[in-house]
């Protein structure tokens, strides 16, 4: 016991109390929640046996039987208006919380692909996770268009169904934000394909090799979205001459693209 920061008088403590309530630990000894937690754990395995051989148990064992691996999906330290007895997060695999986690990333939903992407799981993984939690009645499924390139694909897209269960776990389950990993940065996002409807596709098309044809494109149509990435990712000569070309040296876009390169070159 001398490696934690109890002192052996509380650990004694807790072992004559003959309970592993984390609650009841926090209240009489007092602790914190967390201490209380993470003693209650140590002490479950000798929950019945009488006080003395409490006691030999925790001055016999072995570090590595005592050790304890907190939940990192677990909120340290609980809301006072929640109780460790009814956390449900044992009854999920870290993969669903993960997968939960990532939905509550996405509140108007995601498909399977996405939500793989946002926890880390493999396609496969995530499928079967979601089907698990669709059954438990902590995410629900619909069919709907969904843009991609220059048309739409009818996908199946997951959200969490908000009802009492999917709150219960919510309530303990802490809160983690994630990013989709950066795509290629020589290609152009998928949202922004239908804006090149002749010559080549929006998939084939690279910034290195297509730049002043991509950005003309995107700047000079009426796609708030597609202005700022052009302006946000297309390199700065590549935007100088955009300046200085017909249909985009008006004073709205000259303009942009001027304040733009001003904020480029303040930066470095």
């Amino acid at each position: 016991m001398h490696s934690t920061k109890l002192s052996p008088k509380t650990w004694l403590a807790a072992a004559a109390l003959g309970t592993v309530s984390p609650n009841t630990l926090a209240e009489t000894l007092p602790l914190s929640r967390a201490t209380a937690y993470r003693v209650a754990s140590v002490l479950k395995p000798a929950a019945g046996l009488d006080v003395p051989r409490r006691v030999l148990y925790l001055l016999e064992s072995p570090d590595e039987d005592r050790e304890v691996t907190a939940d990192p999906w677990l909120k340290t330290p609980l809301p006072p208006h929640l109780s460790i007895e009814d956390n449900p997060l044992p009854q999920f695999s870290h993969g669903a919380k993960a997968t939960i986690n990532a939905l509550r990333n996405r509140m108007f939903g995601a498909t399977a692909a996405k939500v793989a992407e946002l926890s880390g799981a493999s396609y496969s993984h995530t499928c079967k996770t979601l089907s698990d939690l669709q059954r438990r009645g902590i995410v629900v499924s619909t069919r709907r268009g969904l843009g991609h390139g220059d048309g739409l694909r009818s996908k199946t897209v997951w959200r969490l169904s908000w009802n009492p269960a999917c709150h219960q776990v919510i309530r303990f389950l802490r809160f983690r934000r994630v990013t989709a990993p950066a795509c290629d940065p020589d290609t152009v996002p998928s949202r922004f394909w239908w804006h090149f409807w002749s010559g080549s596709h929006g998939s084939e098309l690279r910034i290195s090799q297509h730049g002043l044809h991509v950005a003309a494109a995107l700047l000079g149509s009426r796609d708030v979205g597609a202005k700022l990435w052009a302006l946000q990712h297309m390199p700065e000569p590549i935007l100088a001459q955009c300046r200085e070309m017909r249909g985009l040296d008006t004073a709205e876009t000259s303009g942009m693209i001027s304040r733009e390169l001003r904020r480029r070159a303040s930066v470095s």
